[in-house]
């Protein structure tokens, strides 16, 4: 599209609206199952664990990727819905299991985890996915030696 297309169709979105009229039928519309969300400041990566990753991307991830495990909810006064940060629940995993001294964490996997594709999240997607935060250098591998 051209910069004066552009600048017409704009002009003529922005017209309507301040009418009551519709938008001209050349251009696209959103469908009614997508989410549209308009920030000004928008994610710098979707790779949460590289370096300079902004929070935006965080925000983003949270709701793009599944985790192996997700914080619980719980119901607020008011009646809406929030993260119980004192919870945690599988995601990907099924269950987990904490060793007796704390020091590791077995996970085991949903069967049915999928990637967008179909294809099945395994025990070795999950490892490579793990060591990759670690080495990649943004994800503060301190963070991982802390129990140790």
């Amino acid at each position: 599209m051209q910069r004066r297309e552009f600048l017409k169709n704009t002009a003529a979105i922005a017209g309507a609206a301040a009418v009551g009229g519709r938008a001209p039928s050349s251009m696209a519309t959103t469908p009614k199952d997508t989410l549209l969300v308009l920030v000004e400041n928008g994610p710098n990566s979707l790779d949460i664990h590289g370096v300079g990753t902004t929070f935006r991307s965080y925000v983003a991830c949270w709701n793009l990727y599944d985790r192996l495990l997700t914080f619980g909810h719980k119901t607020l006064p008011d009646g809406g819905l929030s993260y119980d940060y004192t919870k945690i629940e599988p995601e990907l995993a099924e269950e987990f299991i904490v060793s007796p001294e704390g020091m590791s964490v077995t996970f085991k996997l949903r069967r049915d985890a999928t990637f967008h594709d179909g294809a099945p999240v395994t025990a070795a997607d999950v490892k490579w996915s793990l060591d990759r935060a670690v080495t990649v250098g943004g994800f503060r591998p301190f963070r991982w030696r802390l129990a140790a």
